[in-house]
């Protein structure tokens, strides 16, 4: 695992994800099969609380609002607003 920036080490250190919880930065720097498992869990999680988070938004109509203020990557931006305009000509 490539150096953690003190932002990350942050967000890490307040991750509630089991693998985080269980052995913290150093586990999922670990090296092999258990760091390997302890990222892979930590991505799964997360990925699903994102997933729980736009299902709610979506649900409760403040997703519009929301998104660009928390996808930060342009590409993904644009694909989002395209899928968005198209939602919203129906």
């Amino acid at each position: 695992m490539s150096e953690v920036s003190n932002k990350e080490r942050a967000l890490l250190n307040e991750c509630k994800c089991p693998g985080c919880q269980e052995a913290g930065i150093e586990g999922l720097s670990a090296s092999g099969t258990i760091g390997f498992a302890r990222r892979a869990t930590h991505n799964l999680y997360v990925l699903l609380e994102e997933l729980n988070e736009i299902d709610n938004r979506l649900m409760n109509g403040s997703y519009h609002a929301w998104y660009a203020t928390h996808v930060f990557n342009g590409m993904f931006l644009k694909l989002i607003d395209y899928a968005l305009k198209k939602i919203d000509m129906k």
